[in-house]
């Protein structure tokens, strides 16, 4: 009977330990890290900077998005570790730009959140579905101006 148990002790471990190979073998080829990259620009409308807002990419693939606010000169800029973890390289990236959000809820409150109407970005820019922008990143930092009419 010892034989016995000396036997299936030795095959579950047996057994397990190809299990942990094959686990092992599996991850290694599915955990190839994704390189991250930057993206820069300037936001304009009808020539002339935007000065609030977010600049938003949206990766559908993976069902992620990352907005970039962008500054007083119309300028922003998307680094990996900034608000999020970045853009993927070789991602293909739907794009908009929306309005600030002026005053929202804090904690447990009533009422909607409240975002501006800035007449200079317009409503078919506010949606990644009808803005018409779509961004690749091929470098690991790479300009993308959006001159909205």
């Amino acid at each position: 009977m010892a034989t016995e148990i000396r036997k299936w002790t030795t095959s579950r471990t047996a057994a397990a330990a190809l299990l942990l190979l094959a686990a092992g073998l599996t991850l290694a080829g599915c955990g190839k890290k994704r390189q991250f990259g930057e993206v820069y620009g300037k936001v304009t409308f009808r020539g002339n900077a935007v000065t609030q807002g977010n600049v938003v990419f949206a990766d559908e693939e993976w069902g992620t998005f990352m907005p970039a606010p962008i500054q007083p000169d119309g300028s922003y800029e998307l680094r990996p570790g900034q608000g999020g973890v970045g853009l993927y390289l070789k991602g293909v990236y739907k794009v908009s730009v929306v309005p600030s959000i002026v005053d929202g809820p804090q904690g447990i409150t009533k009422g909607p959140t409240v975002v501006a109407d800035p007449a200079d970005i317009p409503r078919k820019y506010r949606s990644s579905k009808t803005s018409g922008l779509e961004f690749k990143l091929t470098q690991p930092r790479e300009q993308f101006d959006v001159p909205m009419k």
